[in-house]
């Protein structure tokens, strides 16, 4: 059926502004960011994994950008050019230097480095207090047997550190984490040390995974940051620890099942405990208060007053598991160990009641020999070593067994690594409903996702956010309008995202970062949006295809099978993850089905979308359409997998104190806040009444204007809901349950 809507499609041509400069446009908490403070009123990075010794690094850094002969000299150099004698100036920390933010507002080149520099100092060696929050009676302060890891969460694209002149790592993929052992180069430096780090990032110049950055920004392209773009930290650590934990937790069959990767030889023990109260969501009223509240209008009292609520809410010392629902132990085998827990009655996570269990993980290191790690040897008991009196008495009592024996003994107990996280028990799937309908299921009953796509851009931080506080006001106010699902898009978060959506109860589609070569747009955008039903024939597999995709460089297919498998593993626990969107709009795409089958094969608790918008290749559990210029309606169903409009929308309200541009960009131009208002509550209306054709869930484009792509729900800057005051839209009607497949 050609029901294309080309008066629509004309109207919504973009209008390219080479070279015009962007308004600056301030959030409200980048407005009030103080560089001198950050460090203290940053929260713990790791919600799932926390321990009480860490110490933030964000805040000011030293920065160069450093010229080379091109782009091919830059690709090799950053391996091992040169630490400059000199500094360009100073750069705030986690903030890009291409951001406003970061108070450097300069766009790195593919033909240049940027180098980062900053000497830290820990309390490690020395038994004293010091800016790693170590107090001089802590245990293990002065111990060589703990060490100090350096956290970088994300740096964009290739980067090498160096520790005291000395190259200690490098690492590629701007989505993925890593870390360096500072512990020797503390020691050997009185515990003080240099670091530098390198950066090369080609952005769109290059094939690697970018998302939706371009250095000739515009449209639905926006401007490419690099280098440090997520949390830098430090944390310590005993020689024998937890490295990661998965915590699968199955209401069918009542179990948690716990699986740890270990340095050195030990126990592990986990603890399930009722959740703890939580920090209750703001209300959009309050949400809007705070981002109205003038900067300047705080005495320094009450400036300073904040900042202690904010290392109050944040403290980097967490308060232990209360009395356990459930306990487990077993010993660690070849650096791994699992452990299952009986829980009866599992109480559900779901939007409505987002219900976090607390758990604590406590890795206690084998007496009695010397490990692979190190770790010093004590006479002991081996298995089932020395646990404690704290912990011996929540696993049954003060048995004489599991009591210290010595002041050795007891110090080793204090020493064990322990851990804090948490865990939700829910389901979802695609199954067919009691008419055979695939839909959309949470707990085994249908759920319409009504999802809004989310590009994670910010006015003043670009890919990070102002403040962890952001993140709340985003999702609450998707809650506020009605909207059950955020669409991450092209784009990994940082995992206190994760968390607030786990707490808040907002669902969440990860996508995968693009790469690729720029697409061609004929290929991936005029073609397919002219003729629906040719695109969804075209193959993926074959080299002619690939090179017409921007996918067939070999470089790029490892990076992205490389990120997609390390994304999956380490956001896996979160249970506000409900799908993975592999493909969107053909952007480097290849071999989606043995990709959906690789997904698959790591996480069957989630459904998968293997193509968004077009090419479709037949797989995965969703049949997933971008709709901007058609009819709405359900077509092409195959009986296997649930439809849904993940992109559709695009309705443009602009506002020129609030744009980057004095015009808009997007696919329906409206002119006042009722006439934009009322059609967007018209469009949503259309979707919902779809749900008996066989609709299980549709995305609307988008939470935020971002540059001059003015469809948002909110403003760029995050201080207009252009929604507000219109009519909310009502909760979908009960539906029958779902027939499981379990």
């Amino acid at each position: 059926m050609f029901d294309l809507d080309l008066f629509r499609v004309a109207r919504s041509m973009p209008h390219p502004s080479p070279g015009q400069r962007f308004a600056q446009l301030m959030t409200p908490w980048g407005e009030r960011l103080d560089p001198d403070r950050l460090a203290e009123s940053t929260p713990h990075p790791r919600p799932q994994l926390r321990r009480d010794r860490w110490q933030s690094l964000d805040g000011w850094w030293d920065y160069a950008f450093v010229k080379t002969d091109g782009q091919a000299e830059a690709a090799s150099a950053w391996r091992t050019a040169a630490i400059p004698d000199a500094w360009d100036g100073r750069i705030v920390v986690p903030f890009s230097p291409e951001a406003l933010l970061s108070q450097v507002n300069r766009q790195l080149q593919p033909d240049e480095l940027l180098w980062y520099h900053r000497r830290i100092t820990t309390a490690l060696g020395t038994g004293g207090a010091g800016t790693c929050g170590l107090s001089a009676d802590a245990p293990g302060a002065d111990t060589p047997d703990h060490h100090v890891i350096l956290h970088l969460d994300g740096v964009d694209w290739a980067c090498a550190v160096w520790v005291d002149g000395t190259k200690a790592t490098e690492h590629t993929g701007a989505y993925l984490p890593f870390t360096v052992d500072l512990t020797d180069a503390l020691r050997a430096g009185n515990d003080t040390c240099d670091l530098a780090l390198c950066v090369y990032d080609p952005s769109s110049a290059g094939t690697q995974l970018r998302g939706k950055q371009r250095l000739d920004r515009g449209t639905m392209w926006y401007t490419a940051q690099s280098g440090i773009w997520q949390p830098v930290w430090l944390e310590e650590v005993p020689a024998a620890h937890i490295v990661t934990a998965t915590l699968e937790a199955d209401p069918d069959t009542g179990r948690l099942r716990v699986h740890a990767q270990t340095r050195g030889r030990g126990t592990l023990t986990v603890r399930l405990c009722e959740g703890q109260a939580r920090p209750s969501a703001p209300t959009a009223s309050e949400v809007s208060a705070a981002q109205e509240a003038p900067a300047l209008s705080e005495t320094p009292a009450a400036q300073e007053k904040t900042r202690e609520d904010k290392r109050a809410n944040s403290s980097s010392v967490f308060k232990p598991c209360g009395a356990p629902l459930a306990t487990g132990r077993a010993d660690a085998v070849n650096g791994t160990v699992d452990v299952t827990l009986p829980v009866a009655n599992p109480h559900l996570w779901s939007p409505d009641d987002p219900y976090l269990y607390d758990v604590e993980l406590r890795f206690d290191a084998s007496i009695g020999e010397q490990d692979g790690t190190g770790v010093a040897a004590r006479p002991g008991s081996g298995v089932g070593a020395q646990l404690g009196s704290d912990v011996s008495a929540l696993l049954g009592g003060a048995d004489a067994s599991t009591q210290p024996s010595s002041d050795a003994d007891a110090d080793m107990a204090r020493d064990a690594d322990v851990v804090h996280s948490y865990c939700a028990f829910r389901t979802c799937e695609v199954v067919p409903d009691a008419q055979g309908t695939p839909r959309f299921c949470l707990n085994h009953r249908p759920l319409l996702l009504e999802g809004v796509l989310d590009q994670g851009y910010w006015s003043d931080g670009l890919l990070t956010p102002p403040a962890d506080e952001a993140y709340v006001a985003d999702i609450q106010a998707v809650r506020d309008l009605g909207f059950n699902l955020l669409r991450l898009h092209i784009k990994v978060e940082q995992e206190r995202f994760y968390y607030h959506c786990d707490r808040l109860g907002m669902l969440v589609w990860q996508d995968m970062p693009s790469g690729g070569a720029v697409p061609e747009p004929n290929r991936s955008l005029s073609f397919p949006t002219v003729f629906e039903l040719r695109q969804r024939h075209f193959r993926d597999d074959t080299p002619r295809h690939r090179r017409e995709l921007g996918s067939d460089d070999l470089a790029y297919q490892a990076e992205w099978r490389t990120t997609c498998h390390d994304t999956i593993v380490r956001l896996g626990n979160h249970p506000c993850i409900v799908a993975w969107g592999l493909f969107n709009e053909s952007w480097g795409q290849f071999d989606a089905a043995r990709a959906c089958r690789d997904v698959r094969a790591l996480d069957l608790t989630r459904p998968v979308s293997a193509t968004s918008g077009w090419y479709d290749q037949g797989v995965g559990d969703f049949l997933d359409v971008h709709n901007y210029f058609r009819r709405l309606h359900v077509y092409g169903r195959d009986g296997r997998r649930a439809f849904v409009v993940s992109e559709c929308g695009g309705l443009t309200y602009h506002l020129p104190e609030h744009s980057v541009l004095p015009e808009g960009y997007g696919y329906e131009m409206h002119d006042s806040a009722e006439s934009y208002a009322a059609a967007v509550q018209a469009l949503r209306d259309r979707l919902r009444r779809l749900w008996d054709k066989g609709l299980a869930g549709y995305v609307y484009t988008q939470l935020n204007d971002v540059e001059e792509e003015t469809n948002g729900i909110l403003t760029y800057d995050r201080r207009v809901d252009k929604l507000s005051g219109s009519r909310r839209t009502q909760p979908v009607r009960p539906l029958p349950a779902a027939t499981s497949r379990r």
